[in-house]
């Protein structure tokens, strides 16, 4: 018979056995009575599975007294049997050991990878990308992009040949903006000097008709008793050619940059008084009131005859243009380290177009009034203003028109 002695409830796998017998049982395995049946003794079985291993082990006693260990002599029955069981889970073991390990590892490999994907983004990655984004942006560096060149062979390649074909196209740009600006240049010199030839040809040409038709009435012994009138005709009619020629060559000399100026200390407060003075004789005959509004002397450093030059044609212009029994308002201050000076008169406020081109050469606001000056004042004013480093303005008020100018002090 088989004792089992002291057999005890385990638990496997969440489940409680009454004994090792269950168990075995449960698992399908074969009685150990047929077990030690064929084992003399001793026996073991097991079960194996990726996730847990569950190893047997059976021991029977029994009384072997008085046995001759005959051939045929059965063997005496055993008297007790031990089983015992040994459970392991070698996934969960080998987990469980090595979880340092494959945690390092993970850790390691993922600083590797980023590693790598640093080095091939700042070596292969970014350069191609700084590439992309010039070629993006019409063949010019970003702003700000400090271009770089990839360390790569290819790369660098790449990045060494787009570099010789930056340098190239802003080459080339560069020759055509040159090119452009000449040609700009000579059309806009061609259309001026067609108008400068065009302007003087029509300032001329009424001058020198009423020359020539006065002296061919002198010499014809037209109207004898007007000789002196016609003399003083001509007269005035030549000296305003001449006028014309001297203000043209002085323009001409200013444009080109060739008129050297002298550094002379003087009011400019007292020079516009004393060009007014000279015009007083006008001023009084147009009933016109001249008013100044002057921020002391307002002493500056410049051209003493050239500022004259420019304060006399704004003031003759005022007193030209001014309708009879109107007003001058004649200014002078220091202001945010510049001079300015200005000269308003009362009458019609210029047009957009004649704001924009009162500064030309032979333009005149008043086309009716061509008979006086010669349409180069303003022009001239303007050029001395810009030798001097300043800036003529011209701006309709509510009162009129203010013609001045910018002299940095």
């Amino acid at each position: 018979m088989i004792s089992i002695h002291e057999e005890k409830a385990i638990e496997y796998q969440g489940v409680t056995y009454s004994s090792l017998t269950a168990l075995t049982e449960a698992l399908d395995f074969p009685s150990w009575t047929d077990v030690f049946k064929y084992s003399g003794g001793f026996a073991g079985m097991s079960e194996y599975s990726l996730s847990r291993i569950i190893h047997f082990s059976g021991y029977t006693y029994s009384d072997w007294t008085g046995f001759s260990f005959e051939p045929d002599e059965e063997m005496p029955e055993p008297e007790l049997i031990m089983v015992t069981a040994i459970a392991s889970y070698p996934l969960r073991s080998a987990v469980s050991g090595l979880r340092n390990v494959y945690i390092w590892t993970g850790i390691l490999a993922i600083l590797l990878v980023l590693k790598l994907r640093s080095i091939i983004k700042k070596r292969l990655v970014r350069p191609l990308g700084e590439v992309n984004e010039c070629m993006a942006n019409n063949w010019r560096l970003p702003y700000g992009k400090d271009y770089k060149t990839g360390v790569w062979r290819e790369v660098s390649e790449l990045c060494g040949n787009y570099s010789s074909e930056l340098d190239k196209q802003q080459s080339d740009k560069n020759e055509i903006t040159r090119l452009k600006t000449a040609l700009d240049y000579a059309k806009k010199a061609e259309l001026y000097r067609r108008q400068m030839v065009s302007n003087i040809a029509h300032e001329l040409k009424t001058p020198l008709a009423i020359v020539h038709s006065y002296c061919e009435g002198l010499k014809e012994h037209i109207a004898e008793e007007k000789r002196e009138r016609y003399l003083d005709v001509i007269l005035t009619e030549t000296e305003r050619m001449d006028a014309m020629v001297l203000e043209m060559l002085d323009l001409s000399r200013l444009e080109a940059g060739k008129v050297k100026l002298s550094r002379d200390e003087f009011s400019l407060s007292g020079l516009a008084r004393s060009v007014f003075d000279k015009l007083s004789a006008l001023a009084d005959e147009k009933e016109l009131q001249v008013e100044y509004e002057f921020d002391g002397d307002c002493i500056i450093v410049a051209d003493e005859a050239r500022i004259t030059q420019a304060v006399t044609n704004y003031a003759s212009n005022a007193v030209q243009y001014t309708p009879s029994g109107g007003t001058v308002w004649v200014r002078a201050y220091s202001k945010r380290g510049e001079t300015v000076f200005s000269v308003e008169n009362t009458g019609e406020p210029l047009t957009g177009e004649e704001l924009s081109s009162v500064w030309e050469s032979f333009y005149r606001a008043d086309k009716s009034r061509s008979d006086r000056g010669t349409g180069l004042g303003l022009a001239i004013t303007k050029n001395i203003i810009e030798l001097h480093g300043g800036k003529c303005f011209v701006r309709n008020t509510a009162k009129g028109v203010e013609f001045g100018f910018r002299l940095p002090n």
